[in-house]
């Protein structure tokens, strides 16, 4: 087998194992608000699952417990961040400014 061959073999199992493990991940559908708020301090992400069955990963938002970190400019606001679980429609996991 020529590199190039190899290579692209390698590329094809390692796209299919990154989509196989985000596919694996528990998202915030799965859990309760409680526990959506301490995995997303915990780890610094949380997994949610888009309208198209997409699992994707969140990073952005400052988590609830580092809330007066978010100093905004004059004309930006603290924003909630939410997302969705098991027991809740909107959870608040963190804060960012908009």
């Amino acid at each position: 087998m020529n590199g190039s061959k190899l290579l692209a073999g390698f590329l094809i199992l390692a796209v299919a194992g990154l989509s196989a493990t985000a596919q694996a991940q528990t998202t915030s559908e799965q859990m309760t608000c409680q526990q959506a708020v301490a995995t997303y301090e915990r780890n610094g992400r949380i997994y949610i699952r888009t309208r198209s069955g997409t699992v994707l990963p969140i990073y952005r938002p400052a988590p609830v417990s580092q809330r007066s970190r978010v100093n905004c400019r004059p004309r930006e606001n603290r924003t909630r961040y939410n997302v969705r679980t098991s027991d809740k429609r909107h959870c608040t996991i963190g804060f960012y400014c908009s």
